[in-house]
């Protein structure tokens, strides 16, 4: 009934559309301009995305750098403590060396000083004052004045200036901002945050903001293992200051740092009173309200919330809405052109009913003279507008795959880049993160492939010799565990099966296509059995398999008379079978009998398109509640064909200070490509204007070293400067990138000098390899000559 149904919902959806066709341009027109409006605002949505997706990668990596700069902070107060577990009696020379041994490390700009405040309760005072006074400053004492159940009082402090030496007996307590902070470390037993506060340097006029960080000192062998204990226990603080203008000036620089203004607010709000540093003295907003490019982020560091404002300088962060524009002019055009197309039909038709009326009358003249095997030339008509539908959709989605191959190259590179220089601890979850990341763009790059099966450019020059046994058996593998437990899934795969030529992915797309099927066919509630079957079949056999298939109840497409070796793969199924109806519509693309959101109705016609690409065959024979069984030849390597050999491992060695000019009119690609060269050593000019790099080459063609363009860009293409660079520099080895290969031939781009071609996402690996080895390879020629 489900089968009946949808046989009837697709007629009425055929009858619908030669309606609208038919009698309906106005109608047409308004869909063509709704779906060029479509496509235009979802270009530059993503155009906009790509914007605020580059403010908020720099904005988090400074951030990151930000906090990983006060978490080195925070592990010198804690090696401080740590002086103190280790040692009886921590002096003042002992705590003057351990900060001459800090101040010696790069890493801390901002890093005013390291002191220890001691906790003194009210009736041991004088006595700790008269000790210090003893020790060699008789003018000391504990201030600011005034009675007090606790006191504390600064008497290490180093480096131990004039300027300096004033904080010495300091109750840091009588301040509020540094009491709450001095508490929160005390009873946590963790490092602790002030709020913004005042820090002077040598000259009292320099007054800049900054935070104190406090970490607590217990005494030896005390338990510190609940609040009160702590309490009991404590001993002092460690502490050190300092200026947050000094430490943002300490961080390493972010690329395009420079193209965002910052600001750095102590606390979850934005005020002017809680501002700890400004890039610039500009005031970009304190309200609540910000433009939609500004970007806010928070960071909880030492129990304070800070919050980081960036905002973008508008003269780099710029949208590219140049496909936007040609989308829009380019779908009107051809909304246009069909709208008076339908039109000028209408206006024919009646004149083309009469054309036709006289033409059926001549041909029932001449159809007792005239007698043709109908049958055949049926078939051959058939097969004919197939080829010619899968050709206008191989074009289409050639197009398309070209800008998501541009799009997988920057995710993928830039995943990939991170996760291998910026992390670390490949265990962590910023790791997994990126891991997921990268999973996820190669399951869309296998999308691609799939939809380039379409294109028969892309897949020509992809043809293999391969083993299909360890795929068959992997595919077999991962797919027992989608098939229900129902229904039985055996094999007969045949060990000696020879090598076949064939692309990997396009045989992988031909098992899985035909055992989902298989799977699909079968109701989850009945016993069901798929047999898979792999093995060698001879000529002979094959003419005997293309001669039965013309028996009732099969079809059989093949490339017409079967002469060499085969390896037969079979998929065999009890399921429902096959319509009579529905028997010649199996390999017409999006056609399915499947419920709405389980099938495309691409399978059969995607298995199609390759079989007749490698000079196969195939054969369908089903029957109405009797099963399906499709079997497909795959041409035979020649025993004597040489298998390509496996690609020798390249050790990348590095650029060596090598020049690379860079050419990609998408910039994310063309900043990606150069972050990734200059990682390797190698002196990178990036440009994406082709026009601007020519010129730059031609300034000084001697200074670079190798070149990697994209083919496909506005004003010139990479062929065209390719040809300018190689007629001034017959030796200079270039690289093109393309992410349709639909109108290159590499043979094409040898001849012309072009070393190496790559489709897009390029591996860095392969890149990086190609590139050590074009470099060598000049260098000892150079040497040689």
């Amino acid at each position: 009934m489900v089968l009946i149904k949808n046989i009837g919902m697709c007629n009425y959806f055929k009858r619908l559309f030669l309606a609208i066709v038919n009698w309906s341009p106005w109608f047409l027109l308004f869909i063509g301009f709704l779906i060029t409006s479509f496509l235009a605002f979802s270009f530059k949505s993503m155009e906009d995305a790509k914007v605020q997706n580059q403010v908020s990668f720099i904005g988090k990596q400074i951030q990151t750098n930000v906090e990983a700069c006060l978490d080195v902070h925070e592990e010198v107060l804690k090696g401080a403590v740590a002086l103190f577990e280790a040692s009886d009696n921590v002096d003042r020379q002992k705590w003057r060396s351990y900060t001459k041994q800090v101040k010696r490390d790069n890493n801390f700009k901002g890093f005013q000083g390291l002191g220890f405040a001691l906790l003194i309760p009210s009736d041991q005072l004088p006595a700790h004052i008269a000790e210090v006074r003893r020790a060699g400053f008789p003018d000391y004492n504990v201030w600011p004045n005034g009675t007090r159940d606790i006191y504390t009082s600064v008497i290490y402090w180093e480096p131990f200036e004039e300027h300096s030496s004033k904080a010495l007996g300091y109750d840091m307590r009588v301040e509020p901002e540094h009491q709450i902070a001095m508490e929160k470390a005390r009873d946590g037993n963790k490092a602790t945050f002030t709020g913004k506060v005042a820090l002077i340097s040598k000259s009292e006029q320099d007054v800049q903001p900054g935070v104190v960080i406090y970490v607590p000192v217990y005494r030896k062998n005390m338990p510190i293992d609940t609040v009160q204990q702590r309490r009991i226990a404590l001993l002092g603080w460690v502490y050190s200051s300092f200026r947050i203008k000094d430490l943002m000036q300490g961080i390493k620089l972010i690329p395009n740092q420079e193209n965002l203004r910052m600001k750095i607010f102590d606390g979850s709000g934005i005020a002017s009173s809680a501002l700890l540093y400004a890039s610039d003295e500009d005031d970009f907003s304190y309200g609540d309200k910000f433009p939609a490019d500004t970007l806010i982020l928070h960071s909880y560091i030492g129990e304070r919330e800070w919050t980081f404002q960036f905002f973008p300088i508008t003269e780099y962060f710029i949208s590219d809405y140049g496909k936007v524009a040609l989308i829009a002019v380019s779908g009107s055009i051809i909304t246009l052109l069909v709208f008076f197309l339908i039109y000028s039909y209408r206006n024919t038709q009646r004149n083309a009913e009469l054309i036709a009326d006289n033409l059926i009358a001549e041909l029932r003249q001449s159809e007792n003279r005239y007698h043709i095997a109908e049958t055949e030339f049926s078939k051959m008509q058939k097969q004919l507008q197939q080829a010619h539908k899968m050709e206008i959709l191989g074009q289409l989605t050639g197009g398309i795959a070209h800008d998501f191959n541009n799009i997988l190259a920057i995710m993928l590179g830039y995943s990939n880049l991170a996760l291998a220089r910026c992390v670390t601890d490949k265990e962590s979850t910023l790791a997994r993160h990126l891991e997921e990341t990268i999973k996820a763009g190669e399951r869309a790059r296998d999308l691609v492939s799939f939809m380039l099966t379409y294109s028969r450019a892309q897949t020509d020059n992809l043809v293999e010799v391969i083993d299909p046994l360890p795929l068959v058996k992997d595919a077999l593998k991962m797919l027992s565990v989608t098939i229900p437990s129902s229904i039985k899934l055996q094999s007969q795969i045949d060990t000696e099966a020879s090598y076949i030529r064939i692309n990997s992915v396009e045989l992988y797309q031909i098992i899985m296509n035909l055992i989902i099927n298989a799977r699909d066919s079968i109701e989850t509630d009945n016993n069901g059995c798929i047999d898979i079957r792999l093995s060698n079949s001879s000529s002979g056999e094959a003419e005997e398999f293309c001669t039965s298939c013309k028996q009732s109840k099969r079809i059989a497409l093949c490339r017409g008379k079967i002469s060499d070796n085969y390896v037969s793969f079979s998929v065999t199924d009890n399921g429902c079978g096959i319509s009579d109806d529905n028997f010649p519509l199996i390999f017409n693309p999006f056609f399915s009998t499947k419920d709405a959101g389980k099938g495309t109705g691409l399978g059969l016609s995607v298995v199609l398109s390759i079989v007749r690409r490698i000079n196969g065959c195939i054969v369908v024979d089903s029957h109405v509640g009797g099963g399906t069984k499709v079997q497909v030849l795959l041409p035979a390597a020649y025993d004597s064909l040489v298998l390509p050999a496996t690609a020798a491992s390249s050790t990348v060695s590095g650029g060596k200070g090598a020049r690379v000019l860079v050419v990609d009119d998408e910039i994310a690609l063309a900043h990606y490509l150069g972050d990734l060269l200059e990682g390797e050593d190698y002196v990178v000019d990036v440009y994406t204007d082709s026009v601007k790099a020519l010129n730059h080459f031609q300034a000084n063609p001697q200074r670079i070293d190798a070149v990697i363009a994209d083919q496909t860009m506005p004003n010139k293409s990479g062929i065209e400067i390719a040809g300018v660079m190689l007629a001034l520099r017959p030796d200079l080895p270039i690289f093109l990138c393309s992410g349709n290969s639909s109108a290159i031939n590499e043979n094409d781009l040898r001849s012309i000098g072009i070393r190496r071609f790559f489709y897009k996402p390029v591996s860095a690996t392969e890149l990086l390899a190609a590139l050590n080895e074009e470099i060598v390879h000049s260098a000892q020629a150079t040497f040689s000559a």
